[in-house]
Order: C-alpha cells, then structure tokens, then sequence
C-alpha cells in the first residue's frame, strides 16, 4: 500500500488562513450594498408589495452573505489553530530526535558497535513538501 498521508507544514497552513480571512472581509461589501438595497416603485398598483419583496430580498441576500462571512472566518480561525498544533507537534518531535542522537552518541561511547544495531538518526530532520494554498478568487 503506497504511503497516501498528508503534510503542510505551519507556515502553509497559515498562508491559507489568511487567505479565508480575507474573503470574510471581502464579503463586507457585498453585505454593505445588500443592506442598501431598496426600490421606490412609486404609486403603481402593487408598489407597496413590490417594495417590501426588494427588501425581504435584500435581508435574504444579506443574511446569506453574513452567514458565509463566519463560515469563513471559522475556517480561518480553525485552520490557525491546526497550524499551531503542528507546529507544536513540530518542536516535540525534533527535541525527541535531539535526545535519541544524545542518547544514541552516550551508549556509543560504551558500546562502539550499537551503531550497526541502531543507526544514529541524522542530524537535520527534513520538513515536509511544501504545499500550494489556493489562490485567492480575482474580482472583476
């Protein structure tokens, strides 16, 4: 079975929560020019019904506007907190390899041919491939 895990690094991850904060605040002016949204029909038949269809639009359009601005902003906020726990689970993990290689270097001097057995681990740990955040959507 071909090894199918998924890595970002920290660094990524916070690129692409800055990326769905950005849209959230994009969205303001959509929700801006939803709530000025209005009709003065004048005195045609039906023109207070139409008035108030323009509005119940408009509300529509606001609120579903809004309510994509926090979906975006809790993607932003969660994918932060994601990039915080790998970078954590980072730093753990190259202070375990840090005291292996001390471990490994100590037992050495005792036994100079534990390195056939047990490997030394390398000195650098390699960071994961980097991945490519989306680009952000182009306005017109």
């Amino acid at each position: 079975m071909a090894d199918e895990s998924v890595s970002w690094n920290p660094d990524d991850m916070k690129k692409l929560s800055s990326l769905f904060f950005g849209w959230a605040r994009d969205i303001d002016k959509f929700v801006l020019k939803a709530s000025s949204l209005g009709v003065l029909p004048g005195s045609v038949p039906n023109a207070p019904e139409f008035k108030q269809r323009v509005a119940d639009r408009a509300n529509s359009l606001k609120t579903s506007f809004t309510n994509l601005q926090n979906s975006f902003d809790e993607i932003s906020k969660q994918i932060t907190k994601v990039a915080q726990n790998y970078q954590t689970a980072e730093d753990i993990n190259k202070d375990d390899a840090e005291r292996l290689r001390e471990m490994i270097t100590n037992v050495s001097k005792s036994f100079p041919g534990i390195s056939k057995v047990i490997p030394p681990p390398t000195t650098s740990i390699p960071n994961p491939p980097t991945a490519n955040p989306p680009n952000p959507p182009t306005t017109k």
